[in-house]
């Protein structure tokens, strides 16, 4: 018997990709595929356009917790690529900075 309980697959950059994506979504799957600037500068250079246009598209947040600042960057319904306008992908990119700067910052996406 299939389980009725959301399946919600996680993996990594390479991941990042129509074929894959396509198929995740007819399985009515959800998921969280990391990316990488390197991989996907596409959707990075439209979030810093779309962040440019001050419409309100994209979101900032940020907040002092723990000793760190953690800085998160946001958009909904972005085209995954320019060969893959028709998939539609929300994109989320988060930073924890070190204020005192002893630590390495990290930043995922």
């Amino acid at each position: 018997t299939i389980s009725k309980e959301k399946i919600v697959i996680i993996e990594d950059a390479l991941s990042a990709n129509g074929p894959h994506i396509r198929a995740i979504k007819k399985e009515n799957f959800r998921y969280i595929i990391s990316i990488k600037p390197k991989g996907n500068t596409y959707l990075f250079k439209l979030m810093d356009r779309m962040e440019a246009h001050k419409d309100g598209q994209v979101k900032r947040f940020e907040e002092q917790k723990d000793g760190w600042i953690h800085r998160y960057r946001y958009a909904n319904d972005l085209p995954l690529n320019s060969e893959h306008r028709d998939i539609r992908v929300n994109f989320l990119e988060y930073w924890q900075i070190d204020p005192a700067g002893k630590k390495e910052d990290r930043h995922f996406s």
